[in-house]
């Protein structure tokens, strides 16, 4: 008889610390339905509550733009004696008591001497002919040249045509003064654009428009030919890469157009040559299409030759930039090659992606929504930021005449308004001007912008942020459904609401933290304007970009991390 063995009860494997603990085993669960079935609670509530109370102080900065901001201000601009132009009825300074003059004829501002932007006059056309103008500065005895030239029209500005005349000027100060301090002005720059959007809104909404037709026409592209893109993607940017190089390098005078021509005609001689030592005999006709070939891309290089002849590149920087794209050529193709299977692999999970959308159809018209909230609060971001931009007041000036008759100052006044008549007259006007500025926001002003422009920002990643938690959820739901039919096509809008139900908070956080990277960098690109002349200094201009790539870098990795998180966030 054989013994009676003893057999010992299994233990469960406990011990966490195990090279072959993989956690506790789960058992399967047929009503699991994925993120769908999970009891959840909102979660970062103060992130939406302070988020809120910050939304309650930009209505407030809307409120007292909207009251105080006059946006035709950005269009048409202030002649010298705070007059606007293009506007009312007003009394013309200098002139006998009671003279007036409508400005509405006189939409277009004037500068006499473009180097001086203190003197500026209300006209009806800009004065196409020469026009020179002289005067005495406040602090010395030099008389100032006008600038030789006519002007023509933008944006109801007189702006000359020999810009090449403004490379160096002396203004009224004795102060030497160039183009680009001009329009290196942060004031300057924010008026002109935000004149320009406030004149040409029209254009801006239907460009969205197209861009939004366009990306449902590329999601439909990627959603029928996923692979096929892929590939023609990347083969198309290193390629594009390719040929950009070869380009700069004729350009450069590097490559010569007749050599490249020779070295093709040599190659394919070669070729024919080979095919008919290895007895591979080549008909006429075939002879004859290789001929033709050739001569035809003969032709076309010369014609490139020409077009690139035409390229406003000199040949140095042409050069340099075919050195560096012959790098960033080689570099491409070691990456296609190393990372072959992970592009595969990428392929792959693109084709998934597609079946993801394939059933959730309502992610194709989910950018809608996004579209929708972006344009809601873009144009009211940018009509406040409008209205507090044209919300600025003038600063006084005063006038020393010597032995000159009002009349003489009238007469010079009202001759502005009509171009034709300055050909042939002559009139002078002897005065000490101190500075005339329309202020664009003093400092109160500037920290109400910069706080909506924060807001701004702010509101925009949090779009942004819902949207991708949208999605993901959405494809969260269809991942882990066993049976992908079960799944709605319209689950990304349930996604959506759970969005806002109970993860508003983590985007809110999440995007307050790019918020304040790209405010940074606003920031700091106006300090490094106003730095004028210190901003051309080698060293300043080094600090100037490593700072922004840091500042860049940072905000493309908290982005990264974001995405990465509100991904695991809607798992739970």
């Amino acid at each position: 008889m054989g013994k009676n063995k003893k057999v010992e009860p299994k233990k469960d494997k406990v011990d966490t610390g195990a090279e072959d603990y993989v956690g506790d085993k789960k058992e399967f669960d047929p009503s699991f339905s994925g993120p769908r079935g999970i009891k959840r609670k909102p979660r970062d509530v103060p992130c939406v509550i302070i988020f809120l109370i910050f939304w309650i102080g930009m209505l407030g900065v809307g409120f007292l733009g909207v009251n105080i901001g006059d946006p035709t201000k950005l269009i048409y601009g202030f002649d010298s004696n705070e007059v606007m132009c293009g506007v009312g009825t007003t009394t013309l300074f200098g002139c006998p008591s009671g003279t007036t003059q409508d400005m509405t004829p006189f939409k277009n501002l004037y500068w006499p001497n473009p180097s001086d932007i203190n003197t500026r006059y209300c006209v009806s056309k800009c004065p196409t002919a020469l026009l020179e103008t002289v005067y005495y500065g406040p602090d010395n005895n030099t008389l100032i040249n006008g600038i030789p030239g006519g002007t023509s029209e933008v944006l109801y500005k007189c702006v000359p045509k020999l810009l090449a005349e403004l490379d160096s000027r002396t203004d009224t100060g004795n102060d030497t003064i160039t183009l680009g301090d001009l329009l290196d002005n942060p004031g300057k720059v924010v008026e002109y654009f935000l004149g320009q959007a406030y004149e040409h809104w029209p254009v801006i909404a239907v460009s969205a428009g197209v861009a939004l037709v366009v990306a449902f026409v590329w999601l439909i592209f990627l959603w029928l030919f996923a692979a096929v893109i892929v590939w023609i993607t990347i083969v198309g940017i290193i390629l594009g890469s390719i040929a950009f190089t070869v380009l700069m390098y004729i350009k450069g005078g590097v490559i010569d157009a007749t050599e490249l021509t020779s070295a093709l005609n040599t190659g394919l001689n070669y070729i024919i040559g080979v095919a008919n030592s290895a007895s591979i005999f080549l008909t006429q006709g075939q002879l004859t299409n290789i001929t033709a070939g050739n001569a035809s891309i003969a032709s076309e290089i010369s014609a490139l030759n020409d077009v690139m002849d035409s390229v406003p590149i000199d040949a140095k920087t042409a050069e340099i930039l075919a050195y560096v794209f012959t790098a960033v050529s080689i570099i491409l193709l070691i990456l296609f090659c190393a990372l072959i299977k992970r592009i595969l692999i990428a392929v792959q999970i693109i084709r998934e992606a597609t079946k993801a959308m394939f059933r959730v159809v309502s992610m194709i018209f989910f950018p809608i929504i996004t579209y929708t909230w972006v344009i809601i609060f873009a144009a009211y971001g940018l009509a406040i930021l409008i209205f507090l931009g044209s919300s600025g007041s003038f600063n006084p000036f005063t006038l020393s005449f010597d032995d000159v008759k009002s009349e003489d100052l009238c007469l010079f006044l009202r001759l502005l308004g009509y171009a034709e008549s300055l050909l042939n007259s002559t009139v002078g006007v002897q005065a000490n001007l101190t500075s005339v500025n329309f202020t664009i926001p003093g400092p109160v002003m500037n920290t109400l912008m910069v706080y909506h422009l924060f807001g701004f920002i702010w509101t925009f990643e949090l779009v942004r942020a819902i949207s991708f938690l949208s999605i993901a959820g959405s494809v969260s739901v269809w991942y882990f459904s066993r049976n992908k039919k079960d799944v709605s096509r319209f689950e990304v809008f349930a996604s959506y609401n759970r969005a806002l139900r109970y993860h508003l908070g983590s985007a809110a956080f999440g995007s307050f933290l790019i918020a304040v990277i790209q405010i940074i960098r606003i920031l700091f690109n106006v300090m490094m304007n106003r730095l004028k002349k210190a901003k051309d200094h080698p060293v300043v201009k080094f600090l100037w970009v490593a700072i922004n790539c840091c500042l860049k870098c940072l905000k493309r990795f908290i982005d990264f991390l974001n995405k990465q998180s509100y991904i695991q966030v809607r798992q739970v």
